[in-house]
């Protein structure tokens, strides 16, 4: 990529997510890596398996879960990659280990279950925890795992800006 094309991608991107919609710039460069990297990539997934095998899409949501991998910053992690691990199995040598709260552990209690059904029926639920829909590239249902429970979101694409992000690569 010449430097020219990379300085005007810049400006447009920065154009879109505008430091002064942020409280630092530190989280706005959060919010570009986020939806650039991993949440715009993994809906493109979520849209072409989907028509092919019964998909269940989620989001992991908690801005606030401990950080067991990552050393402590100046700026809020928010909910990066990896983070729902601890909410699923304990982590006793991890690197800064942190304690869930008791919303954060109800979480944790429901997402555990949704795995186990998952892996004994190939679908996540069961009594006593919330209906997640499966995926499809039509309604785009998906779970937004955040305390206490999680709920059904359908808005992902435009929360992550994913029409720009394709309308950058494809131009």
């Amino acid at each position: 990529m010449s430097a020219r094309i990379a300085c005007r991608a810049a400006a447009v991107i920065a154009a879109e997510y505008p430091l002064t919609a942020y409280s630092s710039p530190s989280v706005a460069l959060g919010a570009v890596g986020t939806d650039a990297i991993f949440a715009c990539p993994a809906l493109t997934i979520d849209q072409s398996v989907s028509h092919f095998v019964p998909t269940f899409a989620y989001e992991f949501n908690d801005e606030n879960a401990p950080e067991n991998f990552l050393p402590p910053v100046s700026f809020p992690y928010g909910a990066p990659h990896a983070s729902e691990i601890q909410y699923l199995m304990d982590l006793p040598t991890a690197a800064f280990p942190g304690t869930l709260t008791g919303p954060q552990q109800q979480l944790a209690t429901t997402m555990k279950r949704y795995w186990t059904d998952f892996a004994k029926r190939g679908f996540p639920a069961s009594f006593g925890t919330p209906f997640w829909p499966p995926f499809n590239d039509v309604t785009q249902k998906m779970e937004s795992l955040a305390p206490p429970a999680p709920q059904t979101e359908t808005d992902f694409a435009s929360t992550h800006n994913c029409a720009f992000w394709a309308a950058l690569q494809a131009g």
